[in-house]
């Protein structure tokens, strides 16, 4: 399956801090998936994709984590959706995900009212050196490259 980029804009941010790099971003990896993501590292910490109806991430304003504040978010429609992250748990609207051993959340359904934890997964924290990091650790996992493909 080959999956087709889209709009991909990459924000990234270095922060520097006792020898610690962090790094983050997102943008859009199909018509109906956008990504924002957060290393230190070069290991990655989180990887939350979006999922909604065909078309939604034409729009979308994709935010990547902030610093110090650990909030991932998408604007889609005019509403603004954020996933925030303390203790170890990440809480969108009223659902809490406990992320000991996970990292990277598949969020469906982000277009409605009320978007759904559509999965978990744990996955190799190493980011590649070459081409796109998040794009190898999506094709790494065929679950990862159905959830981005549909």
């Amino acid at each position: 399956m080959k999956l087709t980029i889209a709009a991909l804009i990459v924000l990234t941010a270095t922060v520097a801090s006792a020898q610690a790099k962090r790094m983050s971003g997102g943008g859009g990896l199909s018509p109906t998936v956008a990504a924002t993501w957060e290393a230190w590292d070069g290991k990655l910490d989180l990887l939350v994709l979006w999922r909604g109806a065909a078309g939604w991430t034409k729009s979308v304003a994709v935010e990547g984590p902030g610093y110090p504040m650990r909030v991932h978010a998408v604007v889609v429609g005019g509403r603004r959706l954020e996933l925030r992250v303390e203790n170890n748990v990440a809480y969108i609207q009223d659902q809490s995900i406990p992320l000991q051993g996970v990292n990277v959340l598949m969020l469906d359904d982000v277009d409605q009212e009320k978007a759904r934890v559509a999965g978990t997964l744990m996955v190799e924290p190493q980011l590649s050196l070459r081409g796109d990091p998040i794009m190898a650790i999506i094709t790494s996992s065929t679950l990862l490259t159905d959830f981005v493909g549909r």
